[in-house]
Formats: structure tokens, C-alpha cells, sequence
């Protein structure tokens, strides 16, 4: 579980987040809206680690995380995808699922990732091995 309380989060003397409390259960999947530059990114990344928290806490599974070097984050199993294409071109798709089976959180195998990632995305299958750079 996911449970942030009484954030504040800065930029520069820019308060961006005040006050926000808010907890995510396990197993279930929530949505963040609101318009550009209410705090959505901000919030995203002060919970891994990438923008300090001025005030507040974040706890994952009963951990304080507050203020956590991102590394450490990303070994508890948090993790964040930039909004931007962010693909080695070359790579095939099962390469860059790959990249996840070398990744310092990953305990699985690559034939599990790949597995768990065709149960959601059957779709991809006939791409596996498509180079990054043919996808759209």
C-alpha cells in the first residue's frame, strides 16, 4: 500500500503540492486527472525519490520512503515511465522486456515478464521481436 500524508512539495519558493493526502491499496489501479501543471508529475516523482518533499510523508508497505534516494525506491519495487518515448530503437520488443530481467528490483525470470506481459498485452505477441524503431 501506497499512503502519502500531508504533502508538501516545492519548487524553488513554488509550493506545487500542499496539503495533499491520498492512499493506494494493493492490487487495485487508480488514475490521476487534472490539468497542465496542477501536480500530477510532481507528485509522481516525489514519490520515487526525483523532487524532495518539503513537508509530509510517503510510506510504501508501512516504509517511509519520504525523501528515499530514487535507487533505493526502484529496489522496493516502485518504479516511474516518463511520459516521453523512452526505447533503445534497436532493441526488439522481448529485448526491452528484457531489460526488466536485469533490472536491480527484478526477481523474475524473463519467461514469466514475458508471460505476464502477453496475459495483458496479447496483442504484442507477433511484434516480440520487431525492432523498437518499426513500432508506432
Amino acid at each position: 500500500m501506497l499512503s502519502i500524508n500531508n504533502l508538501d512539495v516545492y519548487y524553488d519558493d513554488i509550493q506545487v503540492i500542499h496539503n495533499l493526502s491520498l492512499r493506494a491499496e494493493e492490487g487495485e489501479i487508480y488514475a490521476l486527472f487534472g490539468r497542465n501543471g496542477a501536480g500530477k508529475t510532481t507528485l509522481v516523482k516525489s514519490c520515487v525519490g526525483l523532487v524532495p518533499v518539503r513537508a509530509g510523508d510517503i510510506t510504501f508497505n508501512n516504509r517511509d520512503i519520504t525523501n528515499m534516494e530514487p535507487y533505493k525506491i526502484c529496489s522496493l519495487g516502485i518504479g516511474f515511465t516518463f511520459q516521453e518515448r523512452c526505447v533503445f530503437p534497436t532493441l526488439s520488443v522481448k529485448e526491452h522486456l528484457a531489460l526488466a530481467e536485469t533490472s536491480a528490483f527484478s526477481r523474475r525470470n524473463l519467461k514469466e515478464i514475458c508471460d505476464e506481459a502477453l496475459d495483458l498485452f496479447p496483442e504484442i505477441e507477433p511484434h516480440l521481436n520487431d525492432k523498437a524503431a518499426t513500432l508506432s
